[in-house]
């Protein structure tokens, strides 16, 4: 195996936005047995706080998680929010169209709410523009975020909640591309987010995005509604100069579901060259690190059945989607990662699927166990860049490393995170360029494993972070990134 090494000089003066806790979050949606690892219900066997499973707060409170969607996904696109509030006795049980089995709708939106609180997360709400009219969404929006006297405020307070929850984010559809053309759909948010503004002014609502050519045909034409008149102009206005209140147009962010840097950069392009700056961000809606795709889809499906064939299939089966959580899938995760905080001054949220037992998730449970995998770990330990101003990085000679640094506002703290999807190790070297300071010391944690390593119920510590080894010589940080790692430094700097 030939030598690898890295060096990587970081230049302190060169900022690129800074990453927002919202980029940890994750999606929580009816799909297979994910609620199984968030709600408990009277299950007297497993520790709860009124329903939700405790170790699972204590877990993404650890992880750093800071914002949680619901409720999907594709069940947005058919959910009535009303099943799932009121005494759960009374709920109604229904058909899960798009992943089989039936809802109890037991975890609903006050359930769902108070997680977020319980774990110190933003909330976010996916609408449905598709199946449903206007009204109800503003009805669920006057659920949730109004403090005043009206019947849906007051059922709130009946059902135990006598503050206005504060729901921030609200996300328009999700399937959208089935349903509407670009121009289509931009005119729907266009209405729809007129009367939504209207009831909460301070409200971040996001339109989906897709691919390229659908990302720049909708913000075309969303400019030219918002720019088409003085009622848009005299609204944007007043929004500007409110405080709390989003500027410019009425929706702030683009919405991006498993989105190539390509696609990345290509949505930012459009963004500036349609939107008023500062005015629009983006939300990476989903994202995903498996090692194989499977999706807990059965074999023959995958090997004999076109993906429409399957998506019609898994509708009438109750499945578990679950997948393996792999070392190897957990490196590329953490690989994503760095590509969306890279793009800080744009990405500004983002959500993995899934938290708990579906796909490849975070947490495993079964009955009173619980498992953190090793992609569980990862979010646990890039968490340390949350709030960081991320700095730019020139990585020399070598086939090294891949790099993610951020800064403290007073410049005396650095976090590196660095990625080795390699099997053997790579010698890295790291120091500040420009003269902007010298590394003083360091601390390391690090991850790694063979790439199909995975923690189990039998094996729960198999792949876990652990102290790492790094040298500080002449203002410079030398270490060995093992093979298939993920390094997280902890750097202090002193002035030259």
């Amino acid at each position: 195996m030939k030598w690898r090494f890295g060096v990587i000089e970081l230049r302190l003066n060169d900022h690129r936005g800074v990453v927002e806790p919202d980029m940890f979050g994750c999606l929580i949606e009816h799909v297979g047995t994910l609620y199984d690892g968030i709600w408990v219900g009277d299950d007297p066997a497993i520790a709860d706080d009124d329903g939700l499973r405790l170790d699972t707060i204590e877990a993404f409170e650890e992880m750093g998680m800071k914002f949680l969607r619901f409720p999907g996904g594709t069940p947005a696109d058919v959910y009535r929010w009303r099943d799932g509030i009121g005494p759960r006795a009374e709920r109604p049980r229904t058909w899960n169209f798009f992943f089989g089995g039936e809802d109890d709708h037991a975890f609903g939106t006050d359930e769902f709410l108070r997680l977020c609180e319980r774990v110190g997360a933003t909330a976010g709400i996916k609408i449905n523009p598709i199946s449903a009219p206007m009204c109800e969404a503003l009805e669920w929006m006057q659920y949730c975020n109004y403090g005043g006297d009206t019947t849906l405020a007051n059922e709130r307070r009946e059902n135990g909640r006598d503050e206005p929850w504060g729901v921030r984010y609200w996300i328009l559809g999700n399937e959208t591309i089935d349903s509407f053309s670009p121009e289509n759909y931009a005119e729907r948010v266009y209405e729809w987010t007129f009367f939504m503004r209207q009831l909460d002014p301070a409200a971040k609502i996001v339109a989906e995005g897709f691919f390229e050519d659908w990302n720049e045909r909708f913000l075309k034409r969303y400019s030219e509604l918002c720019a088409g008149g003085y009622l848009s102009k005299e609204i944007a206005r007043v929004q500007a100069e409110g405080p709390g209140i989003q500027p410019g147009g009425k929706i702030q962010a683009l919405g991006l579901k498993y989105p190539e840097e390509k696609t990345l950069k290509h949505a930012i392009e459009m963004i500036e060259k349609y939107c008023e700056p500062g005015t629009m961000e983006i939300c990476v809606e989903e994202w995903q690190a498996q090692s194989e795709f499977k999706c807990g889809w059965p074999d023959a499906w995958r090997e004999g059945m076109s993906m429409a064939e399957i998506v019609l299939a898994q509708g009438r089966t109750n499945l578990s989607y679950e997948n393996e959580a792999r070392m190897d899938g957990a490196v590329s995760a953490a690989k994503q990662m760095h590509m969306f905080m890279r793009y800080a001054a744009y990405v500004k949220s983002a959500c993995f699927l899934y938290p708990t037992n579906a796909w490849t998730p975070l947490l495993q449970t079964r009955g009173a166990e619980l498992v953190v995998t090793a992609h569980g770990h990862l979010l646990g330990m890039l968490k340390a860049h949350q709030g960081g101003a991320v700095v730019g990085a020139t990585e020399g000679e070598g086939d090294g490393v891949d790099v993610l640094a951020t800064a403290d506002d007073a410049g005396g703290k650095l976090v590196v995170s660095l990625v080795n999807e390699a099997e053997g190790a790579v010698d890295v070297t790291v120091g500040i360029g420009g003269g902007a300071g010298v590394i003083a010391s360091a601390t390391a944690t690090v991850i790694s494993g063979a790439a199909g390593d995975q923690n189990s119920f039998a094996e729960p510590g198999k792949v876990t972070p652990r102290e790492g080894t790094v040298a500080v010589e002449g203002g410079r940080l030398k270490l060995a990134c093992a093979g298939m790692s993920v390094t997280v430094l902890g750097c202090e700097v002193r002035s030259t």
